[in-house]
């Protein structure tokens, strides 16, 4: 639903950006220059998360478990 409806779309998207700022204002406070790491921690999450919204039958924690788990193979 919240990909087919432009108003709750919007919404997140406003929600999503604020957890963007925290997270990376957070990171950044203890170890300078991470705001990266931030920003492709948010980019997997919502990818999993549309992702997941494809198949609503699955499950979204197992998918962004897995979806972390591949991201902590890089860094």
């Amino acid at each position: 639903m919240m990909l087919t409806i432009p108003e709750v779309w919007a919404a997140n998207l406003s929600l999503i950006a604020k957890s963007r700022r925290m997270l990376a204002d957070s990171l950044d406070s203890r170890a300078p220059g991470t705001r990266i790491v931030a920003d492709a921690v948010v980019g997997v999450a919502l990818g999993a998360l549309l992702d997941w919204a494809q198949d609503p039958h699955g499950d979204p924690a197992e998918t962004l478990d897995q979806a972390f788990d591949h991201l902590a193979e890089f860094l």
